[in-house]
Parts: C-alpha cells; sequence; structure tokens
C-alpha cells in the first residue's frame, strides 16, 4: 500500500494509521506524488539531455521524450494540482533550456500558476494547489538564506546543508495553510525528511527499473526484495519517529485572514533582511502587530460565543451547543457505542472554534451536570420519542417518533426549533399548532424525499423550514 502511494499514488489501500504516522511525522506529503517525485524523475534526464547540447537534433527528441514521459507520469497518477504544476514547470524549464534563455525559477513558477489558472480557475481554491505553491515559492525565496547559515564543508555536509535548508524553506511557506487545513503542525518534519527524502528517492528509481525491466526476472526479483525492505523501514522510521513527545503539535486553528497577515508579515520579513531600512522593519512590526490584534480578536469573539448548531452529518443527528470553549453534543436518540467519539466531520469545527472536547448526551439520558450548559429531558410515551433541550432561554423538540392519535389531550409544549430526525411520520400542521414552533429543520438523518416532502408542508402552513442535506448546518 505504501508502495501504490509513493510511486502511483493510489492511497485507497493506505492503514489510516499508518497515513497519521507520516502526518505525525511531518512526512505525509510524500504519500501524495507531487513535485519532489517529478523533480526526482525529471533530473536524470535533464543531466543526460545536457550532456548531448552539441547535437541539436538530438537534443530535440530526447527533450521531447522527456515531455511525453513526465505527461504520460501525471495522468498515470491522476493529475493532482502538484504533480500538473511540477511537470509545467519542468516542461517550461526544457522549452527555456531548449531556446537558450536564462532561466528565472519565479518567472517558471509564476508562468506555471498562470497555466493552471487559466485552465480551470477553482483550482486557486484547492488545498493542493495553495500547499504545492506555497512550497515551491518558498524554497525559491528562503533556500539560498538558510543554505548561507550551515557552515558545514565538504560533499556530506553540503548535502546535509542542502536538505535541511530545502525542508525549512517548505516547512515554513507551508505551515500556515498546513495549521488552517489540518490543524496540526509537525516539528519533527526537518530531520525526518533528512532520511526520508533519500530513501524516497531510491524508492522511486528502483520502483522506475521494476517497471521498466518487466521481462528481465534478475531485476524485477532484485528491485521487489529492496523495495519491500526500504518500505518496510519507512514505515518503520515514521511511525517511531511519530511517538515521540513534541514531534506533532495538534489542536492549532487559524481563520483565513489571519492567514493571509501571517503570508504577508513573511514578505516583509525577507523584505527587510534584503534592504535593511528603517522603513521595511516598520512595516514588518506592522505586520506582527496586526496578526497579534486579530488573535487577540478571535480569542474575545471565541469566549463570547454562544449559539445552537444543527450539523450535517449524512445519516445521523448531530447538535452542538456551544458556550465560549465548552460544547455539549447530541449524537442522536440510540446512538451507537461510538457516542462518545467525536465525528470525523466534526474535527475541523471544534479545532477552528478552539473548543474543549464536548460532553456528550444521547437520547436516553435525563437532566443536565452542569448548570451552564442545556437542561434537556428525554420524553418516552406510547406517542411521541424526543428530546426537550432548553438552553439560552431558547427551547428546542428533537423528534423521531410521533403518533397523533396518542397525543391528542396532552398538554401543551412550546418549541422554537422542531429538528426532525430518523423520518418521523408527521402531521407538519397539527404538528406545528401542538408544538408551537416557528422553525422546522430536517437533518441527515432523513432520506432526501422525505425531507422534500416535509418542505413542501412547511411551505404550504408558512413555516420557516431548513434542510441540512441542501443549505448546509443550521445556526441559530
Amino acid at each position: 500500500a505504501i508502495l501504490n502511494s509513493l510511486l502511483l499514488g493510489y492511497r485507497k489501500e493506505l492503514d489510516p494509521a499508518v497515513k497519521q504516522n507520516f502526518a505525525r511525522s511531518g512526512t505525509l506529503h510524500i504519500l501524495a506524488v507531487s513535485g519532489l517525485h517529478v523533480g526526482i524523475l525529471y533530473l536524470l534526464p535533464a543531466l543526460l539531455l545536457k550532456r548531448l547540447r552539441p547535437y541539436a537534433a538530438a537534443g530535440i527528441i530526447g527533450s521531447i521524450l522527456v515531455f511525453t514521459g513526465l505527461w504520460m507520469y501525471a495522468f498515470l497518477t491522476g493529475l493532482s494540482p502538484s504533480v500538473v504544476r511540477a511537470v509545467c514547470m519542468c516542461s517550461i524549464h526544457r522549452l527555456a533550456v531548449m531556446s537558450g534563455r536564462k532561466v528565472s525559477s519565479l518567472h517558471v513558477v509564476s508562468l506555471a500558476a498562470f497555466i493552471m489558472i487559466l485552465y480551470r480557475p477553482a483550482l486557486v481554491f484547492e488545498a493542493g494547489f495553495q500547499l504545492s505553491f506555497a512550497a515551491v515559492t518558498g524554497i525559491i525565496c528562503m533556500y539560498r538564506r538558510f543554505l548561507a547559515c550551515f557552515p558545514f564543508s565538504g560533499w556530506f555536509g553540503m548535502r546535509i546543508s542542502q536538505m535541511v535548508s530545502v525542508s525549512l524553506s517548505a516547512q515554513l511557506a507551508t505551515m500556515p495553510l498546513s495549521i488552517f487545513y489540518f490543524h496540526q503542525f509537525s516539528p519533527a518534519s526537518v530531520p525526518a525528511n533528512l532520511f526520508v527524502i533519500p530513501l524516497v528517492t531510491a524508492i522511486l528509481y528502483v520502483g522506475l527499473c521494476f517497471f521498466l525491466f518487466p521481462g528481465l526476472d534478475i531485476i524485477t526479483g532484485s528491485a521487489a526484495f529492496l523495495l519491500h525492505w526500504m518500505s518496510s523501514f519507512l514505515e518503520w522510521f515514521t511511525r517511531t519517529l511519530s511517538g515521540f513527545p513534541g514531534a506533532c503539535v495538534n489542536g492549532l486553528s487559524l481563520v483565513p485572514l489571519q492567514v493571509v497577515v501571517l503570508f504577508a508579515t513573511g514578505v516583509l520579513a525577507l523584505l527587510y533582511l534584503r534592504s535593511r531600512n528603517a522603513r521595511a522593519l516598520f512595516l514588518l512590526l506592522s505586520g506582527v502587530i496586526l496578526f497579534l490584534a486579530l488573535t487577540c480578536i478571535r480569542e474575545y469573539r471565541i469566549l463570547s460565543h454562544h449559539g445552537v448548531y444543527v450539523f450535517s452529518l449524512p445519516g445521523e443527528t448531530a447538535i452542538g451547543l456551544v458556550r465560549g470553549r465548552q460544547s455539549v453534543l447530541f449524537r442522536g436518540i440510540d446512538p451507537g457505542e461510538d457516542s462518545g467519539r467525536l465525528p470525523y466531520e466534526l474535527v475541523s469545527f471544534f479545532s477552528r472554534y478552539k473548543l474543549d472536547p464536548p460532553l456528550s448526551f444521547s437520547g436516553n439520558d435525563s437532566g443536565s451536570g452542569d448548570a451552564a450548559f442545556p437542561w434537556y429531558r428525554h420524553i418516552d410515551s406510547p406517542g411521541m420519542d424526543a428530546i426537550y433541550i432548553v438552553f439560552k432561554q431558547r427551547r428546542m423538540l428533537v423528534l423521531s417518533a410521533w403518533k397523533e392519535e396518542y397525543c391528542v389531550g396532552l398538554p401543551r409544549l412550546d418549541a422554537d426549533i422542531l429538528v426532525l430526525c430518523n423520518n418521523p411520520r408527521v402531521n407538519i400542521p397539527t404538528l406545528v399548532s401542538h408544538f408551537n414552533v416557528s422553525q422546522v429543520i430536517v437533518d441527515g438523518s432523513n432520506y432526501p424525499a422525505y425531507q422534500g416532502k416535509i418542505e413542501t408542508a412547511c411551505r404550504e402552513a408558512g413555516i420557516r423550514f431548513h434542510s441540512t442535506g441542501v443549505r448546509g448546518y443550521f445556526y441559530y
């Protein structure tokens, strides 16, 4: 599974625990076929073509073969943004070399981005596109500055300095986006890549030999043995490193404006290092102060945040009640054994608002263990199965079963919000009049056809309606 991911970008068979080990060690990027792979594959043909420079015809034929091979590899691996970016850059670089023009790395990156955006403008909103271009731009802008900080001499010392400089440049350039999308940062990334990148380079070239010589048993047998040994060592190394204390810092969070300000501050820092004048220093300090001010404003908004959320989880009911950093999560009338575990779809939400692990309650509970949080009661009668929640003077009824004939003559129960879950058979006009609700919500535990039926009934009755399956989560 690791070899499929490294060589072909096929990750469906990869164990989530193995993927998590790569993420915690800061080496997850090697599992996604990216510019690293394309650059390694381009390096050897480019060196060979350099020898053919005196022979114009041979150089042109060789360049065409290189173009064909790179684009075939891009199609084979699914045309991910990082691979397309790298292949575009290699193609532009090769064309520039063939035409005898001077090559500027920033011009190559800019032209590759322009071509990709021109082909599909929506790419700018994809995490892979943003991370790929941020990493390569960071390497171009910061690599030489970091390299000057290492006094190592000799062939081996220079290689170590180069790899550390590349890793630091890419990590700093992608750090804001990594925190924004994945809510974690891996300090172990730099030492891990010192071992992982040479190993992955060897795996790619051995894997290339395995594919190019399928009929030679000696070569394929030896390549298979080496690939098995190297991939096993790679899995062991990342698993061991991910278990070290401090290898990965989780629970981090940034909003888009903070990400923009961080990138702007980084550019100002580079300008100051280049010019070393008072104006550049003033702009840099202004960027730092602006980021700190945004952080303080965000913390205040988080602490004053109160709300009721009906989440959009397919096939499941999930309702969050938020007060500052505290939260309560309701997981349905009859939750499964994993009711205490936070659903994967909600991890990003809880990280974004820096919420503490939520208190969970189910349809079989009653009462409240914290006066700051909701009073709730499980209503289980022959005609009704529901949860009645009171939070911040708002009344919510979560209804999963309703039989009108059993509920005639029952005391009136007022509710501001009515949440229907698990496809209950209801008569909307009767239900709305009985509970005096002003809003009906249908969550992801209901069938799509049922949602359309309830929407039509609410429209005819003049009641506000919200479907989480169509409009996303509901916030009150």
